[in-house]
């Protein structure tokens, strides 16, 4: 799916999660997600902003310095509440469409 045939279609959002990948288990199950809000799909640069819990937090203060970041794409009707992992968003229609690691 690219992101032209995305934007088409209104009935999807884009919605970023973020963890702190510790390798202890597939990243598809990684519960300690921080997730964004849904966005309307666009062409071009968009900034996703996503609130972090105490736990995220305290991983960094602890000297976690690296995060991964997944790019969903959501049916409209899935809501950030409604998966604990990737691996269930996946099985409720979401597709990973980009994905990276950086700061905080």
């Amino acid at each position: 799916m690219t992101v032209a045939s995305a934007r088409a279609n209104k009935d999807q959002k884009f919605l970023d999660v973020a963890f702190h990948y510790k390798g202890e288990v597939d990243f598809e199950d990684v519960s300690e997600l921080q997730k964004s809000a849904l966005y309307d799909v666009r062409v071009g640069a968009q900034v996703m902003i996503f609130r972090y819990d105490e736990k995220f937090a305290a991983e960094w203060a602890s000297g976690i310095k690296t995060t991964s970041y997944i790019l969903l794409i959501v049916p409209s009707t899935v809501r950030p509440e409604d998966f604990s992992t990737i691996r269930q968003a996946l099985s409720k229609g979401a597709k990973i469409v980009g994905g990276g690691s950086g700061p905080p």
